[in-house]
């Protein structure tokens, strides 16, 4: 049998990790039953629900207070800080969306899609498996795609929603081709495995294995906005509602930006990151050029969401500054 589907059974610890997600699943579930009822007072139900869910899960997170590396899960205090800073950001929009709930609004799907799309940001911030790494990435984008989109009676939200949904498909098959080429060049998903054979391939193996990282850190770039992956960015933000606007720079951004240095942290290694290769002087640039084209093209908007969209953007570039700075230790 192959030794990457080998599974095993689950102890009590991994079970106590896992509640979070399990949690919010449960969370969204109840949502989605609820939705189908038609009452006035079903939308403050499905939001003491999700509530409920979202201090639970940080009870959870709490609780679990020691590193636990097993499987493709990886629970250390990076995953559980970045985890309830998730859930916290969430539950605060969520406050902020009942107090202007709207007709056009369904809250049950609302609600549901928000406790999925939570547990999508925590799978992806305690992986470090690239399969699952996609699984979790997809639940959180395609709950994104549909709360751009909630407003059924806006035209720009539509549009928005589905300019996004493009160019996010777009970018998921440009993820999937390049853990194709890291899985063909090293026969693994795990981050820690790759690593270890970047640092012993050969120099055929190494350009596979570079053209896959280098497909794989365009979707994460595509994800956060950076340059040049942004230019969905500012018709996304003004389309969408203020709420889902704010879901998206705040939530969304901060589990993709912890993705990213997840990901690098694990793969930081001289060969491929080092000052002098490929890889550093391409981030370098999309450093560089996030941080100007942001505060410039910023500049010269005339509407609030783009203005925070291309602020955002130069906000990429710097974050984007401590990732090309890691030296490995």
């Amino acid at each position: 049998m192959n030794p990457m589907f080998n599974i095993q059974p689950l102890s009590s610890e991994d079970w106590l990790h896992l509640m979070p997600m399990i949690i919010l699943s449960v969370s969204g579930l109840i949502s989605l039953l609820l939705a189908t009822i038609h009452n006035k007072g079903i939308d403050k139900l499905n939001f003491a629900i999700f509530t409920i869910g979202c201090i639970a899960s940080i009870i959870s997170l709490v609780m679990t207070g020691y590193t636990i590396s097993k499987g493709i899960f990886v629970f250390d205090d990076f995953s559980t800080n970045f985890s309830i800073l998730a859930i916290t950001l969430v539950g605060s929009i969520s406050v902020f969306e009942l107090s202007k709930m709207k007709d056009d609004f369904i809250g049950g799907e609302f609600f549901a899609l928000l406790s999925f799309a939570l547990v999508g940001m925590i799978g992806l911030i305690s992986t470090h498996d690239f399969m699952m790494i996609f699984i979790c990435l997809e639940l959180m984008s395609l709950a994104t795609y549909v709360l751009i989109a909630i407003r059924r009676r806006s035209k720009e939200s539509a549009e928005s929603s589905l300019k996004y949904f493009i160019l996010g498909g777009v970018m998921s098959a440009v993820f999937l081709m390049g853990m194709s080429f890291i899985f063909g060049a090293t026969g693994s998903f795990d981050l820690l495995e790759i690593k270890d054979s970047i640092a012993n391939s050969k120099s055929s193996q190494h350009m596979v294995l570079l053209l896959g990282i280098l497909l794989v850190y365009s979707a994460m770039l595509f994800k956060i906005g950076a340059f040049p992956f942004h230019t969905w960015l500012p018709d996304v933000y003004s389309g969408a509602s203020n709420t889902i606007t704010a879901f998206m720079i705040t939530a969304v951004k901060v589990t993709a930006f912890a993705l990213i240095v997840r990901v690098s942290i694990i793969l930081w290694v001289p060969q491929l990151f080092g000052p002098e290769t490929k890889m550093y002087k391409l981030l370098f640039l999309a450093t560089l050029m996030s941080l100007t084209f942001g505060a410039f093209v910023g500049l010269r908007q005339n509407n609030l969401k783009r203005i925070l969209a291309y602020s955002s953007i130069a906000h990429t570039g710097f974050i984007l500054m401590a990732l090309i700075s890691l030296d490995g230790d």
